[in-house]
């Protein structure tokens, strides 16, 4: 009598688990109703649609319900809070400056760096922003041997314009990826007129 119990409480749990899963799949699991008629009516066999059916069926409501919880906040990085003194000194460099991680995400620019490329938004990677593949290689290069490099990066328009590009590595301690973090020093050289600010 027991087990009759268990099996009944088992049943009334999975179709209360199953209710909110259809709900979620409804869209997916309507078109799939409407793709299964119309292929039976376009002449191929029912036993053949069928299978075909159940199997994605139970795969949509294999999957799990997206959770309505907002996910926690991350938290800050060890760089953040190690770098906060060197703020104002980047700050009041007149050369774009970038600190760069060991994951080639960019954690920081000074304010010269937004006016020429613009507001990079935190941990957001540094091939989003800058496009010149001789530039990324030297900065992997440098995260990889942990030297400086250094190259001439000439733009050709609007204008052109010829830009020095500074890479080194910073050892900041802590446990952010050896610790290591890449200032990118994206300052102008040599350029015919008129400079152009949102090169590289």
């Amino acid at each position: 009598m027991e087990s009759e119990g268990i099996v009944l409480d088992g049943a009334k749990v999975f179709w209360q688990g199953l209710k909110p899963k259809l709900k979620a799949e409804r869209g997916i699991l309507g078109l799939s109703i409407v793709l299964a008629v119309l292929a039976a009516l376009a002449g191929i066999h029912i036993l053949a649609v069928l299978p075909f059916w159940i199997v994605l069926v139970a795969a949509l409501l294999k999957r799990s319900i997206p959770s309505a919880e907002p996910m926690p906040e991350a938290a800050p990085r060890v760089t953040e809070t190690r770098t906060d003194s060197l703020i104002p000194v980047l700050n009041a460099l007149d050369m774009p400056v970038l600190v760069i991680a060991a994951d080639e995400t960019v954690l920081f620019q000074n304010t010269a760096a937004e006016k020429v490329f613009g507001t990079i938004p935190p941990e957001s990677y540094l091939s989003a922003r800058v496009r010149s593949p001789g530039i990324l290689d030297m900065v992997r290069e440098t995260i990889a041997t942990g030297k400086v490099n250094q190259i001439e990066h000439s733009e050709r328009l609007p204008s052109d314009a010829v830009y020095v590009v500074r890479v080194a590595p910073a050892d900041i301690g802590g446990d952010v990826q050896s610790g290591r973090v890449l200032p990118a020093d994206l300052s102008r050289h040599l350029a015919d007129p008129p400079h152009r600010p949102d090169a590289i």
